[in-house]
């Protein structure tokens, strides 16, 4: 049972699920406020629809974050740079993708991500019987 999950915490990932949505629609060729439109839609509405997965995603991670905290699952430094390291020799060494993947902010992405996939494959290989 969760304790009240704040407000901010579910308008960020909202903010965030908008702007992943948007992404694909942009990534589609098709202008986002065009799109929309054609569903007689706006930013608000999504917001509202965007509510309840959104509060479902906050939990999800809320209860990641505590098992990996418990069982002491964390991404190392060198599986960081691993990571990094096989995104820049992925797209040739790109200065522009350099810059981007050698900030603080991105290395701090690429480790929550490895973390909150070393809790996944920790409860996979508990759950899942093979």
């Amino acid at each position: 049972s969760f304790s009240p999950i704040p407000q901010v915490l579910i308008d960020s990932e909202i903010e965030q699920m908008i702007s992943e949505f948007s992404h694909g629609i942009t990534h589609q060729g098709i202008a986002f406020d065009q799109y929309l439109l054609s569903l007689k839609k706006n930013v608000d509405d999504l917001k509202k629809e965007f509510e309840e997965p959104a509060t479902k995603r906050v939990k999800v991670a809320l209860m990641i974050k505590e098992l990996g905290k418990q069982q002491k699952l964390e991404a190392t430094d060198n599986e960081v740079q691993e990571d990094i390291d096989k995104a820049l020799t992925y797209h040739n060494y790109d200065e522009k993708i350099k810059s981007r993947v050698e900030t603080a902010d991105y290395r701090e992405r690429v480790k929550h991500f490895l973390t909150n996939k070393k809790v996944v494959d920790w409860l996979k290989s508990r759950l899942v019987k093979k």
